[in-house]
């Protein structure tokens, strides 16, 4: 994460702060108002899992236990080397998941 923290877009960042800034009718809540803020904007503020595969996997089985998700959007910064990773090596160790690994076997 500190790697794309330091290379980040600052250009591009200020392009989006700014765009962002323009909808004077957003609601606190709002993605317009979350990517103005300044800490998370290499990401745009979403929640962002970084660790180990183990590390990912706990925080994926931790957010399924928070009553009413169905489900969460993953986003990867490579996707093919990040979706056969999360498929190969994260999702093998998520708890929540055991029905489909239990299913291929």
């Amino acid at each position: 994460m500190e790697h794309y923290q330091a290379g980040v877009d600052a250009k591009a960042l200020a392009w989006m702060f700014d765009q962002a800034s323009a909808d004077t009718n957003a609601s606190e809540h709002s993605t317009a108002k979350s990517i103005t803020l300044p800490d998370g904007a290499v990401n745009f503020n979403m929640g962002t899992l970084v660790g180990s595969y183990a590390t990912v996997a706990r925080m994926l089985d931790e957010a399924s236990d928070v009553a009413g998700t169905k489900g969460i959007m993953l986003t990867f910064d490579d996707f093919l080397i990040g979706l056969e990773q999360f498929g190969q090596r994260i999702q093998p160790l998520m708890r929540s998941r055991g029905q489909i690994a239990a299913a291929a076997a």
